[in-house]
């Protein structure tokens, strides 16, 4: 299993430096087209409507992954964007910002975030509402359900969900990432993107290695990168 580490958390650089980092070494690997990049001051709106308008009980995006999520998104431009496990939309708002309200710099297709909490998907619609980006639809479903269901391609996949395998009722794991993915990957395109949080800490590694090694395999992915704008990390994978 190959590891390609993006290490973007220098403690002497900005926050846009940083990402700046990560953006050159996507390009550099291929995940990011070139000739394309991503408008700061266009995220700094979308990033500033949400700290007026967002409810946000308790999230782990940090202010460099909110950029980092909304640069590759802004720079790929996919025309379909599948959530699972955005919880009350913080996670999901920087991948589907560049599509929608005050940080819109492309029109997408479907965009769609997925939670089994039904009270967290209501807060999540009044999010949206409030920063004018109620074209997303925000589903209160089990996600392998979502996905078996979804009859279109997934250009661009972001994982964050945490519960229990599929059929059982054994405790809640990180490796539900890959049963959801077994789920999408023959709706995922060359080229499209799986994007999943919280991939760096150690326990993710003890609990859920199995994902790494598929998402690493070269026969299920083209190049699979470990960026680390801050603790929590994040896999992006290209098909």
């Amino acid at each position: 299993m190959e590891e390609i580490r993006i290490k973007c958390d220098y403690p002497h650089l900005t926050e846009e430096e940083n990402i700046r980092i990560a953006i050159e070494e996507m390009r550099r690997y291929g995940v990011l087209p070139e000739g394309r990049d991503y408008d700061p001051s266009k995220f700094e709106a979308l990033r500033e409507a949400v700290r007026k308008n967002f409810r946000i009980p308790w999230t782990s995006i940090t202010p460099p992954m909110e950029r980092l999520l909304y640069a590759i998104a802004a720079i790929k431009r996919p025309r379909t964007i599948v959530g699972i496990g955005i919880y009350c939309g913080n996670t999901l708002v920087w991948n589907v910002g560049p599509a929608c309200g005050p940080g819109r710099v492309y029109r997408a297709d479907r965009l769609v975030g997925v939670d089994i909490d039904r009270e967290a998907i209501e807060v999540a619609r009044e999010n949206f509402r409030r920063i004018g980006a109620e074209e997303v639809e925000l589903l209160a479903e089990d996600g392998h359900e979502f996905l078996e269901r979804i009859d279109h391609p997934i250009e661009l996949l972001y994982l964050d969900a945490y519960g229990p395998l599929p059929g059982t009722n054994g405790p809640s794991t990180k490796l539900i990432y890959l049963t959801l993915l077994q789920r999408a990957y023959d709706k995922i395109p060359k080229g499209g993107l799986v994007i999943a949080h919280d991939t760096l800490p150690a326990w993710f590694v003890r609990s859920a290695r199995k994902y790494l090694e598929f998402v690493r395999d070269k026969a299920h992915f083209q190049v699979s990168l470990s960026i680390e704008p801050d603790r929590e990390g994040l896999e992006v994978s290209m098909k």
